[in-house]
C-alpha cells in the first residue's frame, strides 16, 4: 500500500486549532508555536485522522485539510505556510481595480467621520479614534479576559457589545477603513469591507441580495456582481452596525436573517455591534467582545485630539476632575466628547455641574437617537418623555427607601403612572433604549450609575415639591439626599423653598448647612436677592466659627490653612496642619468653588465686612480673577509662591 509523502518542506508547519461553535479555530500565537512539518507530521500520522474541515485563521475562514485527534478531544492541526495560510489555500477571486477603488473612495467617505461631536466638526475617525480594549465574554456572558485591539481582526465573527455611546459605530468604522486601506495596498488581502447601519433597512431582513444593492450604491457594480462568490470564498467582510437601533417589532426578524445568512455563507466574516440590553446572544459561533470604559490615559490621549492642545486638554481635564460627577462619567466616549465639545466651545465647564448632567441624560434619553433618526418604538406610552417621567419617578422612590437594587414588585409599589405595557416592558424598554437601567441577577434592577440616580431622583423632586420637600429636609443627614438637594436647587425655576429648608433645619450644623449652600451658590441657583443675602450672611458666619478658635498670635497660620486648603495641597502640610484642616479646610473649599457664579459679589460683600481677619482674607482671596485659580490648580509651586508675595501678611510663613 503506497503511503503519503511526508510533508519535508522548510516552509511548512503544523498550527494547533481547538473547537469555536460549530468550527476549529486557530490558538492564539502567544498561547502555541507553529511545529514544523518534519517534526510533528509521522507523529500526527499516528495518533490522527485527516478530514476536511471550516477552520479559522487570523480572522479568515478557510475550507482545508485537518488533522483530528482519534482519541477526540485535545488539539488538532492544520498544515500552513509562514504567512499561517492553509497550504491547499484556494487563489482569491480576481476584482477589478478600477471597480474597488471607486468603492474604496465612496465607503471612505461614510466612515471616515464618527457620529460624536457637537462641536463644528466631527470626530475624524482616522485621527481621534482612541483604540479600546475589550473584555471577552462567554456565551452566558461572562468575561473571559481581555482583548487589545490588535488581536480583534484574529476574529472571522464578532459581535461588538457596549453601551449607549461606548463607542460601537465608531468601532466598526475605524475596521473598515483598516481593511480599505489593506484592500488598496495591492497585496494579497482582497478582503472587500461593506460597512452598513442596520437602521437603514427597508425591509425586516438581509440577504445576500440587501448586500449586493448595497455595494453597488456605492459604485461598484463588477463588485457587486461578484457578492455571492467572494462571500463563498471568505473576502466579503459585513460590518452590521447597531442591531439595537432597529425597530423593537423589526429586531428579532432581522437577528434571524443575519444567522441565517451566516449559516448560507459559512465563510462569510462578519463583525455586528449591539447594546449588550438588547443583544439575544443567539450567534454562538461568533466571538463576543465588551467595549472596557476609556481609561485614565486614553481619556487624556482624546482629549488631546479633541481639543487640539495639550495644554486645552491639561485644563479641561483639571476641570472635569473638579466636577465629582463629571469626572465618575467621562470614561464614556460619547459623555466625553460632549463635556470636551462644550469647553471646546466655551473655554470652560459650565459652573452648574447640572448643565452637563442635563445634557449627558437628555442624549442617552433621546437626544442620541435623535441626532441620528432613529426612532425605537412608535407608542405614545413608550415616548422619550413618559420614560423620562418614569424613570425620576423611579429614581426618587428608590432613594426614598435606600434601595440600589429593586425588583418589580418594588415598581409597582412606588410608581403612579399608569403603563400600558406593564412595568415589565417598561424596564426592558429603559434598559435597551437609554443604558440608564440595567438588570441585575435574581431579576433585580439598578441604575447604571448612582449620580445619574440621584440627578433624576432631583427632577422628580422640583416637578413635586409640594409632596417631596419634607421628605428631602428629614434626609438631609445623608450624602445622597445632601446630593439631591443640590441639584434640586439647579434645577429649581426658584430655590428659595429649598434654600430656606436648609437654612431653618435644626438637625443639621452650621458647618455643614453652610457647604452646601456654598455649593448652591457655585451653582448659580435661580433666588430672589433677600434669599441670597441671607445664604451669604449664614455663609460668614459659619466660617467665623470655624476661624473662632485661632489665636490673634496665629493669624498667619490661619491665613496659610486657608490658602493651603484653596490649593487643595493639604498632603504636604504637617500633621497638626493637617488636623486643623479637618473642619475649616472642606467649608473653605466649598466657598473658594463659589468664584465665577453669579453670586461671587454678594458672598465677597458678606465675608468682606467680617470682623474676623481670617474671614475678610477669604474674601480678597475670592475677589482674585477666576482664572487665576485654573493657574493654581495647575502649575507647580513658582506660582504658589507668587500669590505669596501677594498676601502681605504670609511673606513670612514657611512651606
Amino acid at each position: 500500500m503506497e503511503t503519503e509523502p511526508i510533508l519535508s518542506s522548510a516552509n511548512i508547519y503544523f498550527c494547533p486549532l481547538l473547537r469555536r461553535g460549530s468550527r476549529l479555530a486557530e490558538v492564539p500565537p502567544d498561547a502555541a508555536l507553529l511545529e514544523p512539518a518534519k517534526d510533528i507530521e509521522p507523529y500526527l500520522r499516528r495518533n490522527f485522522d485527516k478530514g476536511r474541515s471550516e477552520v479559522e485563521l487570523h480572522g479568515r475562514i478557510f475550507h482545508t485539510e485537518v488533522w483530528v485527534p482519534k482519541a477526540g478531544g485535545g488539539f488538532s492541526y492544520v498544515a500552513v505556510d509562514s504567512d499561517r495560510n492553509p497550504i491547499d489555500r484556494q487563489p482569491s477571486i480576481n476584482l477589478d481595480r478600477a471597480d474597488v477603488q471607486r468603492f474604496a473612495r465612496f465607503m471612505n467617505k461614510t466612515v471616515a467621520f464618527g457620529d460624536f461631536g457637537l462641536a463644528d466638526d466631527a470626530v475624524s475617525i482616522e485621527t481621534q479614534f482612541i483604540r479600546p480594549s475589550f473584555s471577552r465574554l462567554s456565551p452566558e456572558g461572562e468575561e473571559q479576559g481581555d482583548v487589545q485591539w490588535s488581536s480583534v481582526d484574529n476574529f472571522a465573527r464578532v459581535v461588538v457589545i457596549g453601551g449607549p455611546g461606548a463607542g460601537k459605530t465608531s468601532c466598526l468604522r475605524r475596521i473598515t477603513l483598516e481593511a480599505l486601506e489593506r484592500l488598496n495596498g495591492g497585496g494579497d488581502d482582497l478582503t472587500v469591507p461593506v460597512y452598513f447601519p442596520l437602521r437603514g433597512l427597508r425591509a425586516s431582513t438581509i440577504d445576500m441580495a440587501t448586500i449586493s444593492r448595497i455595494i453597488s450604491n456605492f459604485g461598484a457594480e463588477v463588485v457587486a456582481s461578484k457578492s455571492s462568490a467572494l462571500a463563498e470564498s471568505g473576502q466579503l467582510l459585513l460590518l452590521l452596525d447597531g442591531l439595537d437601533e432597529v425597530d423593537d417589532g423589526a429586531r428579532l426578524s432581522v437577528g434571524r436573517a443575519i444567522v441565517q445568512l451566516a449559516a448560507s455563507y459559512s465563510r462569510l466574516r462578519i463583525v455586528l455591534s449591539c447594546r449588550a440590553a438588547s443583544y439575544e446572544w443567539d450567534l454562538p459561533d461568533f466571538v463576543h467582545l465588551k467595549i472596557k470604559p476609556f481609561s485614565p490615559a486614553q481619556i487624556r490621549e482624546y482629549s488631546c485630539h479633541r481639543l487640539r492642545s495639550v495644554n486645552s486638554a491639561r485644563r479641561f481635564l483639571s476641570s472635569a476632575a473638579a466636577l465629582a460627577d463629571v469626572r465618575d462619567l467621562v470614561g464614556n466616549p460619547l459623555l466625553l466628547t460632549l463635556a470636551a465639545d462644550v469647553y471646546l466651545r466655551c473655554s470652560a465647564l459650565p459652573v452648574r455641574r447640572t448643565v452637563l448632567m442635563e445634557m449627558f441624560v437628555e442624549s442617552l434619553i433621546d437626544g442620541w437617537d435623535r441626532s441620528r433618526g432613529i426612532t425605537r418604538r412608535r407608542d405614545e406610552w413608550a415616548s422619550p418623555k413618559k420614560k423620562l417621567s418614569f424613570l425620576c419617578e423611579l429614581a426618587y422612590h428608590s432613594c426614598l427607601a435606600d434601595r440600589h437594587v429593586f425588583g418589580q414588585d418594588d415598581i409597582k409599589s412606588w410608581t403612579h403612572a399608569v403603563l400600558k405595557g406593564g412595568v415589565g416592558d417598561m424596564l426592558e424598554m429603559s434598559k435597551q433604549h437609554t443604558g440608564l437601567l440595567r438588570e441585575t441577577r435574581l431579576n433585580g434592577w439598578s441604575f447604571s450609575h448612582r449620580t445619574i440616580q440621584e440627578y433624576l431622583a432631583a427632577r422628580y423632586v422640583v416637578s413635586s415639591l409640594e409632596d417631596s420637600l419634607d421628605v428631602l429636609q428629614e434626609g438631609l443627614k445623608d450624602n445622597t439626599w445632601q446630593e439631591i438637594w443640590q441639584y434640586s436647587c439647579s434645577l429649581a425655576s426658584n430655590a428659595k423653598r429649598l434654600l430656606d429648608a436648609l437654612i431653618d433645619n435644626s438637625s443639621l450644623s452650621s458647618q455643614l448647612k453652610a457647604r452646601l449652600l456654598s455649593s448652591a451658590l457655585a451653582e448659580n441657583v435661580e433666588v430672589d436677592q433677600p434669599t441670597a443675602s441671607r445664604c451669604c450672611a449664614y455663609i460668614q458666619d459659619a466660617i467665623a466659627i470655624e476661624v473662632a478658635d485661632f489665636e490673634s498670635s496665629k493669624a498667619e497660620v490661619a491665613d496659610q490653612t486657608i490658602l493651603w486648603s484653596m490649593e487643595l495641597r493639604i498632603a504636604k502640610q504637617n500633621d497638626n496642619e493637617r488636623r486643623r484642616l479637618r473642619n475649616s479646610g472642606p467649608l473653605i473649599q466649598k466657598i473658594f468653588n463659589v468664584r465665577g457664579s453669579i453670586w461671587i459679589e454678594d458672598l465677597t460683600k458678606a465675608l468682606k465686612e467680617s470682623s474676623a481677619p481670617c474671614v475678610r482674607r477669604i474674601g480678597q482671596t475670592l475677589s482674585i480673577d477666576g482664572t487665576f485659580r485654573q493657574r493654581l490648580l495647575e502649575e507647580d509651586n513658582a506660582l504658589l509662591l507668587e500669590l505669596v508675595q501677594e498676601l502681605p501678611s504670609m511673606r513670612d510663613s514657611k512651606y
